[in-house]
């Protein structure tokens, strides 16, 4: 006679397997469910800078020159994903309308003789766009007029110099003599190989370390390296959650400021001024009266009425760095002087 059916033991198997499939299948569909918020999430997330991006370059073409100039600025921060923008900044390459700080920063208490041009600003965001803007400056490089062609030459010594040394020694036995030139330039403004190192130890997950990396850099800092480049790699570490860090990155900044290398004080070190911590603030209020920033005078004012007396002290002593003028840290005389004389 036919049996039909299975042996308990075939039928426990069976239920077993059953069951595993089942899992594995929810699993799968959870995960997939998972991976597609996370697509969307991140095409959302690239929608928005890419309308940033477009909203930026809309103003690049203005006819004010303040906002072109603040258009290019605020590309510059976007960096690599600024890269759409790329033809129009460099179309502003010959734009030499006369700015400030006060018109880049729109601090009403910047009053600031600090010169700067929406061309300026439009080589300072190809810099930190990068390697996707090399191949259309080199276009430019060929053909550009000199003023142009200096800047256009800066962007790409810079870009340049990043490379890893093996990429730029193959750039010197380019058959293309424009090539060759700029990789020259970009060896005399390269990154000392020590920096490299010290850049690793910006990330080591002791503070000290990291203070310690920032104050070498600031030594480094010096003829023998691009001040310009330390002062960038110094600025991206001020977002250092210890505030010895923060408050070495404003003191190396300071410095290498103050021996004629062309590095401001400007813009992010206002920032400091509304540090957490007073140190970083004492630090930011020394360093814009010693480089008499005419432009830090009403934010020096505001920090007369600091919690920590030490900031208030150091503010005072900047104004009268700054201004010639000594009212201590007597707050309503400083705002009289200024009304009287802005």
């Amino acid at each position: 006679m036919l049996k039909f059916g299975f042996r308990r033991g075939e039928i426990t198997v069976r239920l077993i397997t059953f069951a595993v499939i089942a899992c594995l299948a929810v699993a799968c569909a959870v995960g997939c469910a998972n991976r597609e918020g996370k697509s969307e999430a991140k095409l959302s997330a690239q929608a928005s800078v890419s309308k940033d991006v477009e909203r930026l370059i809309d103003q690049l073409s203005s006819k004010d020159a303040a906002e072109r100039g603040r258009a290019a600025f605020n590309l510059a921060k976007l960096g690599f994903e600024a890269k759409p923008a790329v033809p129009d900044l460099i179309a502003m390459l010959d734009d030499d309308a006369k700015l400030t700080s006060f018109d880049i920063h729109q601090d009403r208490s910047i009053s600031s003789t600090y010169q700067t041009t929406p061309a300026e600003q439009a080589m300072y965001a190809l810099i930190q766009i990068g390697e996707p803007a090399v191949e259309e400056l080199f276009s430019i490089y060929r053909t550009s007029e000199p003023a142009v062609k200096t800047r256009t030459t800066d962007a790409l010594k810079h870009i340049i110099s990043r490379r890893p040394l093996e990429k730029i020694q193959k750039d010197l036995k380019s058959s293309d003599p424009a090539v060759r030139t700029i990789a020259v330039l970009a060896l005399g403004v390269g990154i000392d190989p020590r920096v490299a190192l010290l850049q690793d130890s910006l990330r080591d997950t002791d503070p000290e370390v990291r203070r310690s990396a920032v104050e070498s850099l600031r030594w480094i800092g010096g003829p023998n390296t691009d001040p310009w480049e330390i002062s960038k790699i110094l600025q991206d570490t001020y977002s250092d959650k210890d505030p010895k860090v923060r408050e070495e990155v404003v003191r190396s900044i300071g410095y290498i400021a103050e021996n004629g290398s062309q590095v401001s004080v400007e813009g992010w070190i206002f920032d400091a001024l509304h540090d957490d911590d007073p140190n970083v603030r004492r630090e930011a209020v020394y360093w814009l009266g010693w480089h008499k920033r005419f432009n830090a005078v009403m934010p020096l004012i505001r920090r007369l009425e600091d919690e920590s007396p030490t900031v208030r002290s150091k503010a005072a002593w900047s104004l009268w760095q700054i201004t010639g003028h000594n009212y201590g840290q007597d707050k309503a005389k400083w705002e009289k002087w200024w009304n009287q004389n802005n």
